[in-house]
């Protein structure tokens, strides 16, 4: 007797490791992204008048991330739903 001997056991196997990959990569992203969103300075993308500040380039990087990061594990989370475990 083989381990992942059957097909389906060698399905089951991709599949996890493709989502746990998949979370992993979006626990990541979220992780920096919540890093560059905390960062004060950098380059501004939209200056505002009298330099009292604007909107950064790595708060718009920040959250672009964060959404990222919420498409990647809400794929998951639904793929485990859908399937079950």
């Amino acid at each position: 007797m083989r381990l992942l001997a059957d097909d389906r056991d060698r399905r089951f196997v991709a599949s996890m490791t493709g989502r746990a990959v998949l979370a992993f990569l979006g626990a990541a992203f979220g992780i920096m992204s919540v890093m560059l969103i905390g960062v004060r300075s950098g380059p501004l993308l939209v200056p505002i008048a009298a330099g009292t500040g604007g909107t950064s380039l790595f708060h718009v990087s920040g959250y672009a991330g964060l959404f990222f990061s919420l498409v990647l594990i809400l794929r998951v989370i639904i793929a485990i739903t859908r399937e079950g475990i």
